[in-house]
């Protein structure tokens, strides 16, 4: 499938060789299909009051159905069976189609959406927004889960201790007990360091039993 400005939608089914329009002509920006070429959804953008429509294929182009028309549609994704699709509007919201385009629900936040991807299985969406608004940012569905940091512990030459963190991980506490069986943690008694890598204390002397652990109320 080739989407052409001010033109129809062109199908081939010989790689290349043949082109075949289906179809209106419009400001078509964008295509994607299925792993099998059945399911196609394609954008076309809003020119002077016209056009500016979703239109989707569940047939290899043969019939289109249309959606959300006189709107900034500019790119679009499919996933693998086609069945979930992506699309999104150039100073609108993504679009979310779970049924090969028979209905779509907004999603995310206002932006001016330019490129949008669907993972082969459905499950995953990455969409990038122009940075003439000053946003310009990626997003990706489901959200990351940052992993958690991880403590370090390394003994000196001088007989003490440092237990250590990255400073970037602001909102995790460091705790301490002297028992692992006990469920009552607390704050050491140590001051924490920060040279702009790594939060740290110094164990001075490192004797007994002292156990560590990161915590964060979020």
């Amino acid at each position: 499938m080739a989407a052409v400005g001010n033109a129809p939608i062109y199908i081939s089914a010989n790689f290349g060789t043949n082109w075949t329009p289906r179809g209106s002509s419009s400001a078509w920006l964008g295509s994607a299909s299925s792993a099998n070429g059945s399911n196609l959804v394609a954008a076309a953008f809003n020119v002077l009051g016209a056009g500016g429509q979703l239109a989707t294929s569940t047939n290899a182009g043969l019939t289109w159905n249309v959606f959300g028309t006189n709107l900034n549609w500019w790119t679009v994704g499919a996933c693998a069976d086609g069945t979930k699709l992506i699309a999104g509007i150039y100073g609108g919201q993504l679009y979310l189609s779970t049924n090969s385009g028979a209905n779509w629900a907004p999603s995310g936040p206002t932006n001016r959406w330019t490129s949008v991807a669907c993972s082969a299985d459905g499950t995953k969406f990455v969409a990038a927004s122009d940075f003439s608004t000053g946003i310009g940012k990626i997003f990706v569905y489901p959200p990351l889960v940052p992993a958690p940091p991880s403590l370090a512990v390394s003994l000196t030459s001088s007989n003490t201790a440092v237990v250590s963190w990255p400073s970037a991980f602001t909102n995790w506490n460091l705790q301490q007990s002297t028992n692992l069986a006990d469920t009552n943690w607390d704050i050491p008694p140590e001051n924490a360091n920060d040279d702009g890598t790594n939060k740290f204390i110094v164990v001075d002397p490192p004797v007994g039993e002292r156990f560590f652990r990161l915590i964060t109320p979020q």
